[in-house]
């Protein structure tokens, strides 16, 4: 019938909930942001020192498979799937990260089609590398990229790519 009115504290508590995802909603949009001042490759890139025409990718590397438990809210918030063997060919980069296209694409869990993604790799930290989703070559789409680097045993999968001039 009545409600009494909340102790106080327990508005303050709402109202510090509230400042707190309202600056991490501009936090977010500020790192996505700035994670999409992306421009054309021109030439070769460089990582780490070595220029590195292409990668070729001799298997399959799957993300978060092994996590089954995962709530719909937290499938939300990853990627599922797979990235296809074949070339992956450099098509973006921004002041950290080169993006390298994957020519058969990324293949999220439960899908048969693919869709564009690939790797982006740190420039200058070795061994930091991440998958995404999305077309790199359109430097205004925002990439879905996954928060956790690839480990070790998927990174052996992956080959650096000689490009031949063909002339002898």
């Amino acid at each position: 019938m009545f409600d009494p009115p909340r102790p106080y504290w327990k508005r303050g508590a709402v109202l510090s909930m509230i400042r707190l995802a309202v600056f991490a909603v501009l936090l977010a949009s500020v790192v996505a942001q700035s994670a999409q001042d992306r421009t054309a490759v021109k030439g070769t890139p460089v990582v780490l020192g070595r220029e590195i025409p292409r990668f070729v990718l001799l298997e399959p590397i799957r993300i978060n498979r092994a996590l089954a438990a995962l709530t719909n809210a937290d499938r939300m918030d990853r990627l599922i799937g797979q990235i296809l063997p074949g070339q992956l060919v450099p098509v973006s980069e921004d002041a950290d990260l080169v993006y390298f296209q994957a020519t058969r694409g990324f293949q999220r869990e439960g899908h048969t089609a693919s869709q564009p993604g690939g790797l982006c790799v740190s420039k200058t930290r070795a061994n930091t590398i991440f998958v995404y989703a999305g077309e790199a070559r359109n430097l205004s789409e925002t990439l879905e990229i996954e928060r956790q680097r690839l480990p070790g045993a998927d990174l052996a999968k992956l080959k650096i790519g000689q490009v031949h001039s063909g002339k002898k």
